[in-house]
């Protein structure tokens, strides 16, 4: 299984409109979120932002089996107009939450019948192919967005991607979905400023739980932080941790 993180910027992006990267002392683009998986047999979209078409173009996909929204914020469902657009030309269904279907058919009626849409729910296991996806519950913008992250399985292989996150939600129904992965892809604005959230959330023991192998944080602005980029991969690497990059792959 390969999992290639297509955008490792927050809503914004890197840089921001009216911004340069010198500005903002980054020494890369990071575009908005989305993630690649491939296996041999299958090619799965996680979220679905306004740059997806660079990502498309720069990762060469030619095939797409599924795609699954982790919640409809413009930085993440941005992209569904040009989903719409190939939707013909590809067989794959549309996998979201019930909250996200109902502004898909209000703000986008004309793409009513484009997708094959399957409603999620938290904690049930779906198959595509050869991989095992479960939705789980995190903290953000509930309750008007039943926002999620996923857990990818495939064979002895686990990676979870949770790209927008406040914290994970353990009580909810299904909210147990994110623990001991291989690899955790994780929004890392609370780490960076821990000011931003509630100030009852402490990031490094939010990843402690999760008992992960390996932690890359994700969904970052260096202008927003405050940081550069090499100050934040500093911190990071104190940490334990990883910073994510755009078009960074990690076969496992």
């Amino acid at each position: 299984m390969d999992v290639t993180l297509l955008g490792t910027g927050d809503a914004a992006g890197v840089p921001p409109l009216t911004l340069s990267l010198d500005d903002c002392n980054a020494g890369a683009r990071r575009r908005r979120s989305g993630l690649l998986v491939e296996t041999d047999d299958q090619t799965v979209l996680f979220d679905a932002g306004p740059d997806l078409p660079e990502q498309v173009r720069e990762t060469g996909i030619d095939q797409l089996d599924a795609v699954f929204l982790t919640h409809w914020h413009h930085d993440h469902a941005g992209g569904i107009e040009e989903l719409g657009i190939v939707s013909s030309a590809f067989d794959f269904g549309i996998y979201l939450t019930e909250t996200a279907a109902d502004h898909l058919r209000t703000e986008r009626p004309h793409l009513t019948g484009s997708f094959e849409e399957q409603t999620l729910e938290h904690g049930r296991t779906v198959h595509v192919g050869d991989l095992e996806i479960v939705p789980f519950p995190v903290a953000h913008g509930r309750p008007t967005f039943d926002t999620l992250g996923f857990t990818v399985r495939h064979g002895d292989s686990t990676a979870v991607y949770a790209p927008d996150i406040e914290r994970f939600c353990p009580d909810r129904p299904g909210g147990n979905a994110y623990r001991n992965a291989d690899l955790l892809l994780v929004e890392g604005t609370a780490f960076y400023r821990p000011d931003i959230y509630d100030a009852d959330v402490d990031f490094e023991m939010l990843v402690d739980d999760s008992n992960a192998d390996r932690t890359v944080l994700t969904h970052l602005n260096e202008a927003y932080l405050g940081l550069s980029t090499e100050e934040m991969k500093q911190r990071a690497r104190t940490a334990g941790y990883e910073l994510g990059v755009d078009f960074a792959t990690y076969s496992m």
